[in-house]
């Protein structure tokens, strides 16, 4: 494209309108102009978009000239302005929004290593319901942006709240509120690569099939807060965490509200490698009616494990002639918080778990029949018989087994043939019950 001293080179003296042979063309004018149309500002301070209904798309994005829509102050922060190091806050006045913001890669010539997070798009901080993106946030090829101040609450199913995909992609929020989505639609996705991070409360007011999504080599962080469920029935229909080999922290976080209780679906789901950090050894941490699953290699922290005993001391007393639950209530070793001291049950998470089982019997008669049963929900599911030698005689029994939905209670029985009372010794290295999730 010609230069604007090739444009007008023949203009070179005041007050005639050519002075040569070579007048500008109309194209070149027109070309011209188009450069200087995509020469971008380089800003110097942090500046602030603003976005009302009231607003028009053809405004320029001042205080006092408002945007109508979202995506409007994104094209324009991503097509005229050199960002550099600082930040440009894209700020919503109250109301309803039903558009889905769309952030692609990082704005040209945002500096990322000073300037970690080039946009800001901020609602309204102190009631954030009242600023409703309809159709969520996306971020996508490395864009990196906050959001803070805004209540999701779709028009149609499909649309989520938070996604972001990509390698380097990254949302950090807080503030917010997540109504019902449907059609697949999560309230937290992460996927590809892509990152969230909740650095602020917020509240969740609808279902979804995931509450926090993370897969594919991507990775969800919550900051130490409570979160408060505000609306009772809630259903997540996969389940409120679902991580796929991928990591997500929820160190500190708990949960609270009027809604809590009665919140249905599983609780969680580690696969593939994912990994759940709760900072604690108990499984109860995500709301649900439905036991968390571990398979294919996911983790929640920490693997469940246990160890129980009679607690030593004189042998216990057991009916002869049907089969009789042994009363483990001592514990030396436990970790994930699955065993039951007083009904003597391990619930282990999902996922593939070893379970031992081994009691010694204190002279039944010579030729009865003796064994050891594990129970499963209350029923038998795997024995061992043997014949007593009329002394001293332990039988064990172990199972390796895949726990699909972690939901299921195993217990240790025994079987003496005969009538009366018979005598187990209760010395720990005799009689003992252990399970340990691999």
């Amino acid at each position: 494209m010609a230069t604007a001293a090739e444009i007008w080179r023949d203009y070179v003296t005041d007050g005639v309108p050519s002075s040569g042979s070579h007048p500008p063309r109309k194209v070149d004018i027109r070309n011209w102009g188009v450069k200087l149309d995509r020469v971008r500002d380089r800003l110097q301070s942090a500046i602030t978009y603003y976005v009302s209904l009231s607003g028009s798309d053809t405004n320029s994005g001042s205080i006092g000239s408002p945007f109508r829509t979202v995506g409007r102050a994104v094209t324009e922060v991503y097509n005229t302005a050199d960002i550099g190091q600082v930040q440009v806050t894209i700020k919503i006045a109250d109301g309803t929004y039903d558009e889905a913001v769309r952030l692609a890669g990082t704005p040209p010539f945002a500096n990322v290593n000073s300037n970690a997070f080039p946009i800001r798009i901020e609602g309204n901080t102190t009631d954030w319901k009242a600023v409703k993106i309809r159709q969520g946030v996306y971020a996508y090829g490395g864009a990196k942006a906050q959001v803070y101040g805004v209540s999701f609450e779709p028009s149609a199913a499909g649309q989520w709240g938070i996604y972001v995909t990509g390698k380097g992609s990254l949302i950090q929020c807080g503030k917010l509120n997540f109504g019902a989505m449907s059609g697949g639609a999560d309230h937290l996705m992460a996927t590809d690569g892509g990152s969230f991070h909740v650095t602020d409360t917020y509240t969740i007011n609808g279902g979804a099939l995931n509450h926090y999504h993370v897969t594919e080599g991507s990775h969800g962080r919550v900051d130490a807060m409570v979160v408060q469920i505000e609306t009772a029935s809630l259903n997540f229909s996969g389940q409120f965490a679902g991580v796929a080999s991928s990591d997500l922290f929820v160190i500190g976080v708990s949960f609270a509200g009027a809604g809590l209780a009665s919140v249905t679906g599983r609780t969680y789901l580690a696969h593939l490698n994912g990994v759940i950090r709760t900072g604690v050894e108990t499984r109860n941490i995500f709301p649900g009616n439905v036991s968390g699953v571990e398979q294919a290699g996911g983790r929640l922290e920490y693997n469940s494990v246990f160890s129980a005993n009679l607690g030593g001391g004189s042998p216990i007393t057991i009916t002869a002639g049907g089969w009789t639950l042994i009363p483990f209530d001592t514990l030396d070793l436990e970790r994930g918080d699955d065993f039951n001291v007083v009904n003597y049950s391990w619930t282990p998470r999902g996922g593939r778990i070893i379970i031992k089982g081994q009691v010694t019997f204190d002279n039944v008669p010579a030729g009865d029949q003796i064994g050891i049963a594990i129970y499963k929900n209350g029923f038998e599911f795997h024995a061992t018989m043997d014949v007593s030698p009329g002394k001293y005689k332990t039988v064990a029994i172990e199972l390796d087994y895949e726990e699909s939905q972690g939901a299921s209670s195993f217990q240790v029985y025994v079987y003496c043939e005969g009538a009366g009372s018979r005598s187990i010794i209760s010395t720990p290295s005799w009689t003992f019950f252990q399970g340990q999730q691999l």
